[in-house]
């Protein structure tokens, strides 16, 4: 169903859109509602701004695991600063279809636009046809768009490349075989198997090697995450002795294409 905000004379209300018919409702998307008799043709209305939000706040570089995610990924050392950038966004800056942007008399010289990129990751395959043509539409419109990407998460979950290593582990890794991973509540929820997670970070190598080698563990599933007790990705693979582990899989960003979980095991 394909909803729309719309205004015909001196009448503000949400309607239903099919094909070039808008049938107008009572109540909105977001709560109960009902259709009236009430039908125009979609030509013959003005389309407003699908919902008018408060203004809202926000405050960047506060999460210390995606600075620290980031830098990784940049080789650098992550830098927190030392307060949070709190910036805000307000609602008379949105438009309405075909309107105009306007900007302000008092404004400076640099105004910025950017052109977003439509990309799409997650599952699509039980979205209506409709749905999905209109996906395809705005990324083919959206094609030579140089500025910011607009990342749409269908049926995602935040981290969908996890859970799908999670998921796997019970045909990747023989029954029985123990498994190091630093988030067992997510392995026991998805995969109902048990882990353990692995040497903390804090201890030395020397400490680290001997846990490591009389544990009875020799499967790592490696996240491209970090946690409270371990501020590095895919720890522990810096500490392990990369000419034993074998590389069973891995997990790849449907966004950019970089390894988001590894699952190796460690050969004795």
């Amino acid at each position: 169903m394909k909803w729309c905000r719309f205004q015909s004379g001196k009448t503000v209300a949400y309607g239903t859109i099919d094909g070039t018919t808008l049938t107008e409702v009572t109540g909105s998307p977001f709560e109960s509602y009902s259709k009236t008799a009430n039908t125009s043709m979609l030509s013959r209305v003005k389309l407003l701004v699908p919902v008018i939000p408060p203004t809202f706040y926000a405050a960047g570089v506060n999460y210390r695991e995606h600075v620290t995610e980031m830098a990784h990924r940049r080789g650098v050392k992550p830098e927190f600063p030392p307060q949070a950038d709190v910036g805000y966004r307000a609602n008379n800056a949105l438009v309405a279809t075909d309107e105009p942007i306007v900007i302000p008399k008092d404004a400076t010289n640099e105004v910025q636009y950017e052109g977003e990129l439509v990309v799409v990751i997650g599952r699509r395959a039980d979205l209506p046809d409709e749905v999905l043509q209109e996906i395809d539409e705005n990324i083919r419109v959206s094609t030579g768009n140089t500025g910011t990407t607009l990342c749409l998460a269908i049926n995602y979950g935040g981290r969908t490349e996890l859970v799908d290593a999670v998921r796997e582990l019970n045909v990747r890794v023989p029954p029985g075989e123990c498994i190091y991973a630093i988030k067992p509540v997510l392995v026991a929820f998805y995969s109902g198997r048990g882990s353990r997670p692995p040497p903390r970070d804090t201890i030395g190598d020397a400490e680290f090697q001997r846990s490591i080698q009389s544990s009875d563990c020799r499967y790592f599933l490696l996240l491209g995450v970090t946690g409270l007790a371990f501020p590095e990705p895919f720890y522990p693979a810096s500490r392990l002795d990369r000419s034993r582990l074998d590389v069973v899989a891995r997990w790849n960003s449907k966004v950019d294409g970089t390894a988001m979980a590894v699952l190796v095991h460690l050969r004795s």
